[in-house]
């Protein structure tokens, strides 16, 4: 009994915490995830998401992954900070009441046209509750597809003005002309 109680020890910490190999719960983490390659041609973000409906959790990695990529190319960050301190009582008996604020907002307003999922994993998690998924998305848009939706987005606004100029152009002919 003394010699079977080091050899299951060491089989329930071997099950709980892997042996290297890849284990399928809330530590496997995918390296890619953790870092993921820095290709100057692509701009990629990594995401994740966790829910009890496997299609769920891959909805919400790859439009994290999207959104990640998105604020890399246009974000707009607001914050407020708020900090309030008040002192009551006498020099000895002073009671200071402080309170700080620290709040932020980032919003992203863009289209990605061209980017697509290059690596995706999904880990099992099981627990009383019941299975839950996680799964992890890495995908990626290339730099030629945002220059071409740079230079679209140029075409576009070149066009507005010119209609904008060109209707200015005949409101002051039509008036000059009354």
């Amino acid at each position: 009994m003394k010699r079977l109680a080091p050899a299951l020890l060491a089989g329930i910490v071997i099950g709980t915490f892997g042996c290297g190999g890849k284990s399928v719960g809330v530590g496997s983490i995918p390296e890619w995830y953790l870092s993921p390659d820095t290709d100057p041609a692509y701009i990629v973000g990594a995401g994740s998401g966790e829910s009890r409906d496997l299609n769920l959790a891959m909805s919400e990695a790859t439009m994290e992954a999207r959104k990640k990529i998105a604020q890399e190319m246009e974000v707009k960050v607001q914050n407020l900070f708020k900090k309030f301190a008040d002192e009551t009582g006498s020099s000895d008996d002073a009671v200071l009441l402080k309170q700080i604020s620290d709040v932020s907002k980032s919003v992203t307003n863009t289209t990605l046209r061209g980017s697509k999922v290059v690596k995706q994993e999904v880990a099992e998690i099981s627990s009383e509750a019941g299975t839950k998924y996680r799964a992890y998305v890495l995908a990626e848009i290339s730099s030629s597809a945002l220059n071409s939706t740079a230079m679209q987005r140029i075409k576009t606004e070149e066009e507005m003005y010119t209609r904008f100029r060109a209707s200015q152009a005949f409101q002051e002919l039509e008036s000059a002309t009354q």
